[in-house]
């Protein structure tokens, strides 16, 4: 992809991404077998999930800033049907399949019964992010919290591009969009201050709650907005671009080594978005030669199943462990958990690309 990005067709994939998502995910799924693992250094689920935010929202500001010229509802609801069509069969899939991984199936009485029924409920329509329980919204496959939020920032997605695309009619319109993500980002600590220092549940306000993410997510629209408008001043300077690659990656690498969690700035909040600013705006150039090394096959089949392996890894941990709940091997039981769900991940992949190809 080293050509001139106005091209729609040139636009309309950043190979780069597929295995930073990848990437992503496995940081996600060391978290989720930190018994198992216990390297604290790569556990950075934090990162992790504002990087899903942040890329997702870059690429709707990549690929869709010019598509809508109004706001509305009924092309808010057929984007969001759309980008959550090709993910929800699973997601029920997982659902039914998480039933018997906390002893539902030994319900006795009628309370636990409307319990289970309510849980149930919240997770088939992905509300369940919305709900101020722990109980409720890391019920079943407890990862789909994710897609509860992101689903909410998808139906806002159309409103946003559209305040995007007004601010590209205004002269200095790259000024006001740098203006705007710092005011995002400054909103952003607020927002983390405010918690933290009222003493609220940090886990569900700055982590779960869908509206908290919004301010990662609309970052993510204007950085895509942006290197849209920028990428075509940038064509034969890839040693530049890969020394920067090269310094967002130590960045990046420089906030997991030296900068703490600490009660300002949490792990669940504002710690990860000036890294990823930079990683993922550089990135998304695709114009170094870490970039272009990435972007070889393996890489990206890897990567276009990353939210399938997001899916479906807890189930797969859960699983596996009631099976053999103290393996003697145990970050080899992590290793096999995670090439299973690699290799089951990639399957689902085909067969859903398969039966498109075949509609």
């Amino acid at each position: 992809m080293g050509k001139d990005i106005s091209s729609n067709k040139e636009k309309t994939i950043i190979y780069s991404f597929y295995a930073i998502r990848f990437l992503f995910f496995a940081f996600i799924f060391i978290h989720h077998t930190a018994k198992l693992v216990r390297i604290p250094i790569i556990d950075q689920s934090g990162l992790a999930v504002s990087g899903f935010l942040i890329m997702s929202g870059f690429l709707c500001g990549y690929l869709y800033i010019n598509k809508y010229n109004k706001i509305k509802i009924k092309e808010m609801f057929e984007f969001t049907f759309k980008r959550f069509k090709k993910f929800y069969p699973l997601h029920v899939l997982t659902l039914i399949l998480s039933i018997g991984l906390f002893g539902y199936f030994n319900i006795s009485t009628m309370p636990a019964l409307f319990d289970f029924i309510k849980k149930f409920l919240t997770n088939l329509f992905l509300v369940q992010s919305w709900i101020h329980n722990m109980d409720y919204y890391y019920s079943f496959n407890g990862v789909v919290w994710f897609l509860s939020s992101y689903l909410f920032l998808t139906f806002l997605t159309i409103p946003i591009l559209r305040l995007v695309t007004y601010i590209n009619k205004k002269k200095h319109s790259n000024i006001y969009c740098i203006l705007l993500i710092i005011v995002m980002f400054i909103m952003h600590m607020l927002w983390s201050y405010f918690i933290v220092k009222n003493n609220h549940d940090q886990r569900y306000w700055l982590y779960v709650f869908p509206p908290s993410r919004i301010f990662e997510y609309v970052i993510g629209i204007l950085l895509g907005n942006l290197v849209v408008k920028l990428n075509h001043n940038y064509k034969n300077e890839k040693s530049i671009f890969t020394i920067l690659e090269v310094l967002s990656i130590i960045i990046v690498c420089a906030f997991c080594f030296l900068v703490s969690d600490s009660s300002f700035l949490t792990i669940w909040s504002s710690k990860w978005v000036i890294p990823l600013i930079f990683f993922i705006g550089i990135f998304g150039f695709q114009k170094g030669y870490i970039s272009k090394f990435i972007s070889l096959k393996p890489f990206v089949t890897l990567g276009s199943a990353s939210m399938v392996m997001f899916i479906i890894h807890q189930v797969v941990v859960t699983y596996v462990l009631f099976i053999n709940r103290n393996p003697a091997h145990k970050r080899l039981m992590a290793l096999y958990m995670f090439i299973v769900t690699i290799i089951i991940s990639l399957l689902i992949e085909r067969l859903r690309n398969n039966k498109n190809h075949q509609n």
